[in-house]
């Protein structure tokens, strides 16, 4: 079997998980970083990487202008053109997608999300226009040239189907590996007879903006439950958001994936609460976290966005905000594991000569 290279932006959580669950299905994956926006560095890190592609800082701090003239598409292709195996995976965002089009590879873009459906498309003056125009044309080259497309929703899956003509598609959700599942039960927390909820991912310090930030919701849920966070921010702006949780929620580190479905173990419900900003994308999206809480058993309290909301009513797994607070126990389900969905994708890679 040949190997497939992941050239990532970034390290992600479903990268790592996509990478372990392809090497179980026989497929050797080999993982590099292609570092043209090495500034966002997160709290979070997974998965070793072989190699780290750096562009040179200029193409780097003016990466849409650079873009506009091909400058950092043809050093990302170079890069990628020395990666081994006939076939390479990207991940959003889609610069790095639209660079391996022409790299002599067969390309798999995993498409997390779409930037024709972020509020900042449709930013105005130059520099709005710019990225706008260069954004949206990797968007389409990657949709309509990859030799496969992996959406991690169907809502996501049928946006782009009624905008790109698309070749070939599947669907592998955010879902959670079978080796990951807890081990065990922790004492939960509640036994000291307050309600505990968590929350994993993303935090955006109030000084954003409070339409992006969610700590005004952790406020308001921490007047009645006591509220944990795993939380991941820019290394930049970690001090501020911890100074955001005082007196709201307990703070912990991120931790590897097992550990943490085994820790999730403890809380009575999750929360998956967005903000009040590119609603039109965040209809189309079901984060790592959803499976995450139950994979652990946790019932989840969801903003009222399209997916959330159908995944949680169809799986009976939670409530909507507004509607009440998530009680009892979630039952474990096939369609809650990654593993699921593998089978499809590593059968894919194959006919594409993985």
């Amino acid at each position: 079997m040949s190997t497939i290279a992941f050239a990532q932006t970034y390290p992600d959580p479903r990268s790592d998980k996509i990478a372990r669950g392809l090497a179980a299905q026989g497929i050797p994956v080999r993982r590099f970083l292609v570092d043209f926006d090495a500034g966002w560095l997160t709290t979070f890190s997974a998965g070793a990487f072989e190699g780290i592609h750096r562009l040179p800082d200029l193409l780097r701090h003016h990466v849409y202008l650079a873009s506009l003239a091909g400058l950092n598409t043809r050093a990302i292709r170079k890069a990628i053109e020395r990666m081994p195996g006939p076939v390479v995976r990207t991940n959003t965002p889609d610069l790095v997608g639209a660079a391996a089009l022409r790299s002599g590879r067969r390309v798999i873009a995993e498409v997390y999300d779409t930037w024709s459906l972020y509020d900042a498309s449709e930013r105005h003056g130059l520099e709005g226009r710019v990225h706008r125009y260069v954004s949206l044309r990797f968007e389409r080259a990657v949709h309509e040239g990859a030799d496969l497309l992996v959406y991690t929703t169907q809502e996501m899956l049928d946006y782009a189907a009624s905008r790109y003509r698309i070749r070939n598609a599947i669907v592998v959700p955010n879902a959670v590996l079978t080796a990951d599942l807890p081990k065990g039960r922790r004492r939960r927390l509640s036994e000291d007879g307050r309600s505990h909820c968590v929350y994993v991912g993303i935090l955006q310090p109030s000084s954003e903006g409070g339409s992006r930030s969610i700590i005004p919701f952790l406020r308001v849920l921490s007047k009645e439950h006591v509220v944990h966070v795993y939380g991941v921010t820019e290394k930049t702006k970690l001090l501020a958001v911890r100074r955001d949780l005082e007196g709201v929620g307990v703070w912990h580190d991120p931790v590897p994936q097992a550990r943490l479905l085994e820790e999730l173990t403890q809380y009575d419900f999750g929360l998956i609460l967005l903000p009040r900003v590119d609603v039109r994308r965040f209809e189309t999206v079901i984060p790592n976290k959803m499976f995450e809480y139950v994979c652990a058993g946790l019932p989840v309290l969801v903003s009222p966005y399209r997916a959330l909301v159908k995944f949680v009513r169809t799986y009976d797994c939670g409530t909507v905000h507004g509607e009440g607070i998530p009680k009892g126990k979630v039952a474990l389900r096939p369609e809650f594991l990654l593993d699921t969905y593998l089978v499809k994708y590593a059968d894919e890679i194959r006919k594409l000569g993985g």
